[in-house]
């Protein structure tokens, strides 16, 4: 498998891109990645912590839990040994899309080395955010687990969880987010925020490369120690995550409680006396207390209400 990602990343990606795309639009594309790597590497790493994250709040799946419960197993074990099983399949996925997004840099110049290490860094990039979204993820669905509306609750944060993202999306497309990092004077604000995240560190290698084209030596000192430091970052949350599991996580809280509705308070039965009282009365209060107590529903009023609001700030 590594011997065909290698081939395709070194002659399909090209040859497929090189189709599709002249010699111009690819520089021009090339160009817009230097300033954009930042951003992309961001949204990358956001999105996969929160993707498993909302994934397992809109619905938990029952797992195998008796060989579970009889084996000399921790929480934490299974968590850790699912997520490192998948870990090869993922690494395929993410090496095919870097090898495609690596094709469209030709015009930089860059040598076999420096695609393979920019290929290790959105590699590690994911691994490290997917994660962190897993072991949050099983932290949640234990927690809500014990209470009567977790599902309710998980349904409804797995919809307002994805607006940030869609911030940044709109910031990019509208908002002059890019413009801001390619200008010196207004870059350093947005840089030092996005510097705290170890997606940074990566698009710093990248920046570096494209800087020195052909020539890794040059920079090779500043590349090694960065990722050397996403590394590091990498099995600091491997075993960050595993004590957390340990501590947080259960493998017997995996279905949720049906919320339960409590007797009418004074609004619902000033809805039933506006509707007429009796069972056109009754139909209305009905009608407010199935959506009104379903967070997931109001969760979508707010997810609603914060696109427009994001569409009319940015675009």
């Amino acid at each position: 498998m590594i011997g065909l990602l290698a081939f395709y990343v070194l002659f399909i990606a090209p040859a497929v891109v090189g189709l599709f795309v002249n010699d111009f639009l690819a520089f021009i594309i090339s160009v817009a990645a230097v300033p954009m790597v930042q951003i992309i590497l961001f949204m990358f790493f956001f999105y996969m912590v929160i993707f498993p994250i909302s994934d397992t709040l809109r619905e938990v799946q029952t797992g195998p839990l008796e060989i579970f419960l009889a084996a000399p197993l921790r929480p934490s074990d299974v968590l850790l040994g699912e997520f490192l099983g998948k870990l090869p399949f993922y690494a395929i996925v993410i090496t095919v899309i870097t090898g495609t997004f690596s094709a469209f840099l030709k015009p930089l110049g860059l040598d076999m080395v420096q695609n393979a290490v920019i290929i290790i860094i959105f590699v590690i990039t994911f691994f490290s955010a997917m994660w962190i979204g897993t072991v949050i993820a099983a932290i949640l669905r234990t927690r809500l687990g014990k209470t009567a509306r977790g599902k309710d609750i998980g349904r409804a944060l797995a919809v307002i969880i994805v607006l940030p993202m869609i911030a940044v999306m709109y910031a990019i497309i509208g908002g002059g987010l890019l413009k801001a990092l390619v200008d010196p004077g207004t870059s350093g604000t947005v840089k030092a925020v996005l510097g705290l995240l170890p997606s940074s560190w990566g698009a710093e290698i990248f920046v570096s490369f494209a800087s020195h084209p052909g020539n890794i030596g040059a920079v090779a000192f500043d590349a090694l120690t960065r990722l050397g430091g996403l590394i590091v970052f990498f099995v600091a949350v491997l075993w960050l995550g595993v004590k957390a599991a340990n501590r947080a996580y259960s493998l017997e809280s995996v279905t949720f409680v049906a919320s339960r509705a409590k007797p009418d308070g004074f609004f619902y039965k000033t809805v039933r006396s506006l509707g007429g009282g009796g069972s056109s009365g009754t139909l209305l209060a009905s009608v407010f207390k199935d959506y009104g107590r379903r967070l997931e529903n109001l969760s979508w009023l707010v997810y609603t209400v914060g696109l427009v609001v994001m569409i009319s700030i940015f675009l």
